[in-house]
């Protein structure tokens, strides 16, 4: 059974093993991070054909006396019993079981593989033993190093040599996590953010990710990827027993720096050098266990993972915690987590804290995303709601505990909670911070309007009917990120794109740069996902591709408020690149992940946009009057219009893309200007091959690719003959009158479209090319075979007509052949143009070969 493991890493490992299987090698070096990673290239190595029968060897405590640790060898392929050895001339003793050992191992009809586990310990008698055996081809060794081990000098000189192959932890990136969890849990999405959070949570450590994918319940893992609340797991028990393997063969000195950084959170990069020896603190970084980031512009350590250090926390005892905290407090932090972290530890100390004191804790707790910690503290305080006797007091602890219980339980659980009567007070709404904490709330739902008109009624004012209406703007709290918010939304309802994604990227780099202040808590997931929607509605590629590499090396926590949101302006961009099945899935998962936090407008229109999507294969004229916008309901940043008539306008009727004009006039968005090039194109206002090559560099793949179709469609109705138009919109008159036409003028010499366009088909999505059958007819005249592709790949690579010929041992003139054949599908005329066209799709690589 195969293991759950990216293409990427797949072919790394195979590759790797292959490599160790070559003359003059002698192994390979797996290296362990937290968790035991010889399970993972156990797979790939006991499923090469060249490899045979697994021995695993272990020291047995007992360096001193020579060839102890063979025993296991000479039983596992002979009597058990190897030659006497004699301490005093070892040099005889060596050939002597060097060449009993050959004779039992060259009997096996496969090459042996022998497991040694901590290598350095073995006795240095039986380390020169298989060494020799390795490198003279009679076995390979596998050496397995624990978290922290290192090799001893002899195994240290053959990896020098290159004759031991390193195979270091395997990590995944954000990218291929929800590939990986496609193939353990294929009924659980994971939205893009999901996909970061759970990469920085993991350290992107393969067995941890694996542990975290196989242990969570189903529902609960559904809802932490949703959410990104990884912090509300609670501890996982094969994750603890690995862990605790792991730290017992920890050297003093290595488990004490872990611990700290356990304990601590994190640490300044200096104070842990003091603390500890620096080659300590630089070999735990390189090996991984510790990893480098940024907290108050200072660079700080911690342990690789935070789901890794909650639960390294939970190994330490009593007499460790206090030991610990102790030489922390003492030493000033870069944050206040290493309090938090100290309380936590301290496990009922937390009860001798004062209420202020833990709604200080929980906030920032909350902050850090470290929900465990948040949930001890969060208990403390719902104890100290039946004392209370002061209602201010009452509702600060209230809307602390609502504040936790919206990032753990989800946004409509804190407000549930926040409308419950107590015994004491009930729920004051008039409460400039309740207000702001309820807006706060809404805001992570997507449901503003609703709660500005709730907290209007509560104060027996009008409610606003829309977030034009001035009112609205007066319940939130004045400051200079509600400006940025109203003028963006403003821009955004006038379908101005571009003035919209200014000033909520604007207003998202302000609440970054001050987190504490005014409205920046409760604005930023907001200028997040409105700066996402807008640049992805309004073409801005680049500069959307600039704010996710953004969220990639600068993730925070609250991120993963945005998933679904997020997965949506995914799906739009990938919609307008081509790649409409992607889109699709993409909508689909937004929506999925929108009803597990209650984003109840993010899922109808992930459902409106799926629909929209299946459209596109030429519906009827009834069923395309029936749809709505895709995304209306989510966004309505005043594109309602503008993308409607362009459903219509697909279709290609005159009327239609007439009425497409007005609405694309004052735009300044990419989008805006693609749509409006794109009609003015197919109404012969513009050159279309002009057009198709503007739309190309803007991004804009599918209507480059709809343009081309059309140009293609008019070539080929100049050549219909007899062939009559249909008279209606059905899909099936439709159909059939396409089907017929391609086969008609398939068997013409018709002219081909310019060798500009002829590339963009040969890159085009086979997404796109499956709802625009006249491209798509072009592309598959034009694509080139398995050979073309070989020899194109040559020619690109510089080589002559007589070189290609004899590294595919062809002859000459079937190489000329070929290139003639290439040139005419890209609608070149010189072989030397061949170098500024588009490589095609990469060729397998070829399987290793096996050793002999």
């Amino acid at each position: 059974m195969g293991v759950p493991l990216p293409e990427r890493l797949r072919s790394y490992c195979a590759a790797v093993v292959n490599d160790g299987c070559k003359p003059n090698r002698a192994g390979w070096v797996i290296s362990d991070g937290f968790i035991d990673s010889l399970d993972i290239w156990d797979h790939f190595l006991t499923q090469h054909p060249y490899l045979g029968p697994i021995i695993k060897l272990a020291s047995l405590g007992a360096p001193a006396v020579p060839g102890i640790d063979l025993q296991p060898l000479a039983a596992k392929f002979g009597n058990g019993q190897l030659p006497r050895i004699d301490s005093q001339d070892l040099a005889a003793s060596h050939f002597e079981v060097l060449e009993h050992l050959r004779s039992l191992l060259r009997s096996e009809q496969a090459m042996p593989l022998v497991v040694i586990h901590q290598p350095a310990q073995l006795d240095d008698f039986s380390q020169r033993i298989l060494g020799a055996l390795a490198l003279e081809g009679t076995l390979r060794l596998v050496l397995h190093l624990s978290a922290g081990n290192a090799l001893s000098a002899r195994w240290q000189k053959l990896a020098r040599n290159g004759q031991l192959i390193s195979c270091p932890v395997l990590r995944v990136t954000a990218q291929e996590i929800p590939e990986i969890c496609q193939q353990i849990r294929d009924d659980v999405v994971v939205p893009e953010l999901s996909a970061i959070s759970a990469y920085q949570v993991t350290g992107g450590e393969l067995p941890v990710l694996w542990t975290l994918l196989n242990d969570v319940e189903t529902s609960q893992l559904r809802r932490v990827l949703a959410t990104g609340t990884f912090g509300a797991i609670a501890p996982l028990e094969q994750l603890t027993h690995r862990l605790r393997l792991c730290r017992v063969r920890l050297s003093p000195q290595i488990r004490r720096v872990l611990d700290i950084c356990a304990v601590a959170g994190h640490l300044p990069l200096e104070e842990l050098r003091a603390l500890a020896d620096r080659p300590v603190v630089d070999q735990l970084i390189g090996w991984g266990l510790l990893s480098v980031h940024s907290c108050a512009g200072h660079p700080v350590l911690g342990l690789a993972g935070s789901l890794i250090g909650l639960h390294w926390v939970g190994l330490l005892s009593a007499y460790e915690h206090q030991e610990l905290r102790t030489g922390l407090i003492s030493n000033q932090g870069c944050c206040g987590i290493r309090e938090i972290y100290s309380h936590l530890t301290a496990g009922a100390t937390t009860s001798e804290l004062s209420a202020q004191e833990l709604q200080w804790r929980l906030e920032l707790s909350c902050e850090q995303g470290n929900l465990a910690v948040a949930k001890v503290l969060a208990e403390q305080l719902k104890e100290h709601l039946a004392t209370v006797q002061n209602p201010q007091d009452f509702q600060g602890i209230l809307n602390t505990v609502a504040r936790y219980t919206a990032l753990a339980e989800g946004p409509y659980q804190a407000l549930r909670m926040l409308t419950r009567t107590s015994n004491t007070y009930p729920h004051n709404w008039q409460d400039p911070a309740s207000r702001e904490l309820i807006v706060e709330i809404y805001l992570q739902t997507g449901r503003l309007l609703p709660t500005i008109q709730r907290i209007a009624q509560s104060l027996g004012i009008p409610a606003p009917n829309s977030t034009a209406d001035p009112s609205f703007w007066q319940l939130l709290p004045e400051d200079e990120l509600r400006e940025h918010l109203r003028r963006g939304l403003s821009a955004a309802s006038n379908a101005n794109l571009r003035a919209a994604a200014v000033h909520f990227v604007a207003g998202l780099r302000k609440a970054q740069k001050n987190p504490d202040r005014g409205n920046a808590r409760t604005l930023r997931t907001t200028f997040l996902s409105y700066a996402a929607y807008a640049l992805a509605l309004g073409g801005y590629c680049e500069q959307w591709e600039e704010l996710r590499r953004y969220l990639h090396q600068h993730w925070q926590p609250w991120h993963t408020q945005i998933a679904a949101g997020w997965q949506a302006s995914l799906g739009v961009l990938q919609y307008q690149r081509g790649a409409l099945d992607d889109g699709r899935r993409s909508l689909i998962d937004a929506a999925q992940c929108a009803r597990l936090v209650n984003h109840d407008d993010v899922w109808e229109a992930g459902h409106a946009f799926q629909v929209w999507l299946d459209a596109q294969q030429l519906a009827d004229e009834a069923t395309s009057r029936q749809l709505d916008l895709p995304l209306n309901e989510l966004l309505g940043f005043g594109r309602s219009t503008l993308e409607a008539a362009l459903n219509q306008a697909l279709i290609r009727e005159h009327d239609a893309l007439e009425a497409l004009l007005p609405l694309t006039e004052k735009l300044q968005d990419p989008r805006g200007r693609a749509i409006r090039l794109s009609v003015h194109a197919e109404l012969g206002f513009e050159d279309p091959r002009r057009v198709a090559q503007i739309l190309h560099g803007l991004g804009q793949e599918f209507l480059c690719l709809w343009v081309i179709d059309g140009i293609v469609l008019r070539g080929m109705l100049a050549h219909r003959g007899d062939l009559p138009m249909p008279q209606s919109r059905r899909i099936e008159d439709l159909f059939a009158f396409t089907t017929e036409l391609i086969r008609r003028c398939a068997e013409l010499e018709l002219e081909p479209p310019p060798a500009e366009l002829v590339q963009i088909l040969h890159t085009a999505s086979e997404q796109s090319l499956a709802v625009l059958p006249f491209a798509a007819s072009e592309a598959k005249k034009r694509k080139l075979t398995q050979r073309e592709e070989e020899i194109f790949a040559l020619v690109r690579a510089g080589e002559s007509n007589r070189t290609i010929a004899r590294k595919l041992t062809v002859s000459i003139r079937t190489v000329e052949g070929h290139i003639a054949a290439i040139l005419d599908k890209y609608a070149l005329s010189s072989r030397l143009l061949l170098s500024n066209v588009p490589v095609p799709a990469a060729l397998p690589i070829s399987a290793p070969a096996r050793t002999t």
